[in-house]
């Protein structure tokens, strides 16, 4: 099996895996932690997508560098050269971020702790287990962003699977037993990041040592892909603003109670997008190298492949939690309450989350082409029509009216956007995409999702036969659509780990 067909299955099975942990690990947060507790791991969340916003765009410059073939001598001490660079750079932006997030702990931690049945000084101490954390995981981030480039993902991911059982284990143990307490949740994921990130600067420095050679800190290096970097950096800032400005708002507006099950709500809706990251992050690399060898026909059967697996598997799990989000949530928590304040935020979220991975590939094909001025706009014109809507939605429904939002936000992507794209790029996919990836699988799945739902919504009694009928009807549903579909991802995936 070839590199990329490795780091596929390889991505799939540390998903699952992480899957599982989470769906054992946040009822076990809401009994130990409670739910307040929680609201702070939320803000943790919101802070690290503003905290990786001092990454730059440069995860994705050594992804893209790292990515391409290894022509002479010359390439490779500029790869060297601009890994040293980047590392140096990251110590110095962790540092700052570091600093920062520490004088603002006061502000933060008074944000917080209105209307907070937690102690002012847990959430304190909190927010500075947070900045030591988001420190080490922005560290990290650039030497998982050349393992990926590097198409290491299966190394990559076999070491990760090896920490978070390790982590796992001891969450449990610990929270159990030991100190059932949210700094516990915090100072395990520190050793563990810390851990992490030892490993894969060594692995990375292994692989792209050359003998005789002593890289050095080139500012040159960074200058000749300045382009790029500022277009994904932009890119990210701006993705970053719209995706976490509503839980900002929110932390301000509402109780930590509330927080607390908007952030359970949306953490429960992304699940999906764990599978969807691993199909697009396996593919990303060869369509680079696809790109770069002027390759258009290949480029574009690995793209259509990825985007039509991402649709199958993405639309079954997304619409099955949307019609079936009361009895899965009665059996993942058995907590009747909780189950009717998060249900309908589960409900939005995830219909939000299905659109937002449709849009993963036609994301990573823009940055195939460098063309990063086409994100940029769209965010800022999302930025400023959206967000004075937040602030009235906010005001008059509470959280139920933020999370329209991030529905609204990516069901305006895929229909202005993704004209845009292909009328550019690859402009005779532009239908077949839109039919096979989206329409097909929405249409179909959407129709016997909800048929199922109406024929078992009059039971008083769901049990083991209704969802018997569920996975066997949703399995057939999953083989008839991929029959249909152009490319037929489920038979062909043994073309596509082939490539």
């Amino acid at each position: 099996m070839t590199k990329i067909g490795k780091n596929i299955i390889s991505n799939l099975g540390l998903q699952g895996w992480l899957t599982v942990s989470q769906i054992i690990l946040v009822p076990f947060y809401i009994h130990y932690l409670g739910v307040e507790a929680y609201g702070l791991v939320g803000l943790y969340t919101s802070l690290m997508a503003m905290f990786f916003l001092l990454d730059f765009g440069f995860s994705a410059t050594i992804q893209q560098e790292l990515a391409k073939d290894k022509s002479n001598l010359d390439q490779n001490f500029f790869r060297l050269d601009l890994l040293r660079t980047l590392e140096i750079v990251y110590a110095g932006l962790s540092l700052f971020g570091l600093v920062v997030l520490i004088l603002c702990r006061e502000f933060l931690s008074k944000r917080m702790a209105s209307d907070s049945v937690l102690d002012a000084t847990v959430i304190h101490q909190s927010i500075l287990a947070m900045a030591l954390l988001l420190a080490l995981r922005l560290l990290m981030g650039l030497y998982t962003g050349a393992m990926n480039g590097l198409q290491q993902q299966f190394k990559l991911n076999i070491i990760i699977l090896v920490l978070e059982l390790i982590k796992f284990v001891g969450t449990i143990l610990c929270l159990h037993y030991l100190w059932n307490h949210i700094l516990a949740f915090f100072l395990i994921n520190i050793f563990i990041s810390l851990l992490t990130m030892v490993i894969l600067r060594r692995l990375v420095w292994k692989h792209e040592h050359v003998d005789g050679y002593v890289p050095n800190f080139k500012f040159s290096v960074l200058r000749s892909r300045l382009k790029f970097t500022v277009g994904v950096a932009l890119i990210s800032i701006i993705a970053a603003i719209i995706s976490q400005v509503d839980k900002f708002v929110l932390s301000g507006l509402v109780s930590l109670e509330d927080f607390g099950y908007y952030t359970l709500a949306f953490t429960i809706a992304s699940i999906p997008m764990k599978f969807v990251a691993s199909i697009a992050g396996a593919v990303y690399p060869r369509l680079i190298q696809e790109y770069a060898n002027g390759n258009e026909e290949g480029l574009i059967k690995i793209y259509q492949k990825a985007s039509q697996l991402i649709s199958l598997v993405i639309v079954p799990v997304s619409l099955c939690l949307f019609f079936y989000t009361q009895q899965i949530l009665n059996i993942w928590f058995d907590q009747p309450m909780l189950t009717q304040k998060i249900e309908w935020l589960v409900k939005i979220f995830v219909l939000g989350f299905m659109l937002n991975g449709m849009m993963t590939m036609p994301y990573y094909l823009q940055l195939v082409y460098q063309w990063t001025s086409l994100s940029i706009i769209k965010n800022v014109i999302a930025i400023i029509l959206l967000v004075p809507v937040l602030f009235l939605l906010i005001k008059s429904y509470g959280i139920y009216g933020a999370s329209w939002i991030w529905l609204i936000l990516n069901f305006s992507y895929l229909l202005i956007e993704i004209p845009i794209l292909h009328s550019r790029v690859l402009p005779k996919i532009q239908k077949i995409w839109y039919l096979h990836s989206i329409l097909i699988p929405v249409f179909l799945v959407g129709f016997i999702g909800y048929a199922l739902h109406f024929l078992f919504f009059q039971s008083s009694v769901f049990g083991f036969l209704e969802w018997m009928v569920i996975v066997l009807t949703m399995s057939g549903t999953l083989l008839l659509l991929n029959h249909i579909m152009s490319e037929q991802p489920l038979w062909s995936i043994r073309g596509l780990l082939k490539v």
